[in-house]
């Protein structure tokens, strides 16, 4: 009888065991506040670790220091110990995902009061206007030109009309319009400009280049544009109105007798 009973509790146990593995609910991402903190020598400031999901079942996150003589951390309060620069680890316990900051120490900072975006004729753009495949190149100056931490994060609302790299190297990717934006890691200052992409035809291809039509006769052209992506739209037309006609559909009339008519 003892001996039933232990199975049954075992069971139990196990039953319970099974339930909650499959009520956990697992980390799948973790983010820092921020990418990069200035600080000076004894200066202290909080990092903090966003889970996702939120209701995550193990929250619990593990901090580290590349190297704690120059900052070390607890829960995620950072203190500066010395001049140079270390990365602060936040790990998931939960599936070791994980996320990183840079921390930077210096004697003296001076903080970044403004920047501003700046093309090849050094010329502040509202606007740039590209062609599929073609790139161009922005710089930022940043303001006062001895900020401590001049470092630019570059980055594209939408990357199917162009990609730019950490250079400010933009490529246009494909038609539409999208927000350059440069930012600023010290003080959160940016700088945009909207890039406009085009992908024009290449050329026009017709089914047929000379087609023979009787009078009162109607045929339609079909055309293609290459490339098959291009934005560019078909406008028909006659070079001679008062023997064919030619609508926005493609479709030629004959007005007149002619033993060759042809549209284009």
């Amino acid at each position: 009888m003892k001996k039933n009973i232990i199975t049954l509790i075992s069971i139990a146990v196990a039953i319970l065991t099974s339930c909650k593995r499959e009520l956990d609910i697992n980390v799948t991402g973790i983010t820092l506040n921020t990418e990069r903190v200035l600080m000076l020598p004894g200066d202290q400031d909080t990092l903090t670790a966003t889970l996702s999901p939120a209701n995550a079942t193990n929250p619990n996150v593990i901090w580290s220091s590349s190297d704690k003589s120059i900052v070390d951390v607890r829960d995620g309060i950072i203190r500066a110990n010395s001049v140079g620069s270390a990365k602060i680890t936040a790990k998931s316990d939960d599936g070791g995902l994980t996320a990183c900051c840079e921390i930077v120490v210096n004697e003296v900072i001076v903080h970044v009061d403004g920047i501003g975006l700046t093309d090849r004729n050094g010329k502040a753009p509202e606007k740039i206007e590209l062609i599929k495949g073609q790139t161009d190149t922005l710089s930022v100056n940043v303001s006062p030109q001895n900020a401590t931490d001049g470092s630019i994060q570059w980055s594209s609302s939408d990357s199917t009309v162009f990609t730019v790299t950490d250079d400010g190297i933009i490529k246009a990717t494909g038609s539409g319009k999208a927000t350059l934006t440069a930012y600023a890691y010290d003080g959160g200052f940016s700088s945009s400009c909207i890039i406009c992409v085009t992908n024009p035809a290449s050329r026009i291809v017709l089914d047929s280049t000379s087609i023979t039509m009787n009078q009162y006769e109607i045929r339609k052209l079909n055309a293609s544009i290459e490339p098959e992506d291009s934005d560019a739209r078909l406008i028909w037309s006659s070079d001679n109105e008062e023997l064919i006609a030619v609508n926005q559909l493609g479709e030629i009339h004959v007005l007149k007798n002619n033993s060759d008519a042809n549209s284009a």
